[in-house]
C-alpha cells in the first residue's frame, strides 16, 4: 500500500486530528485516511453538482422542465423513505 508523508503540519491541525481520532477511536492514521476520503468525496460531489448546473444553464430554457408540485413530491418521497 502506498504511504504519504505530510511535514510541518500546523500544530492546532495536528491535535485536531488527534482529538477527532480519539473520539473516533481509530488510529491517527486511520482517522487521517478517512478524512482525506470524505474531503475528497465531497469535492467530487461539488463538481459534478456544478456541472449539472452548468448544463441546465446552458439549455436556457424558457420554462421550467419540474414544476414547483412535482419537486415538493419527491423531496416528500425521499423523506419518508
Amino acid at each position: 500500500m502506498p504511504t504519504i508523508q505530510i511535514r510541518d503540519v500546523p500544530l492546532e491541525l495536528y491535535n485536531k486530528l488527534i482529538e477527532s481520532a480519539e473520539k473516533s477511536r481509530r488510529s491517527l492514521t486511520q482517522q487521517a485516511i478517512i478524512l482525506l476520503e470524505e474531503a475528497i468525496i465531497s469535492e467530487s460531489i461539488k463538481t459534478s453538482k456544478h456541472g449539472v448546473i452548468m448544463k441546465i444553464q446552458e439549455l436556457n430554457l424558457k420554462e421550467p422542465i419540474f414544476s414547483i408540485q412535482k419537486v415538493m413530491k419527491w423531496i416528500q418521497e425521499e423523506r419518508e423513505n
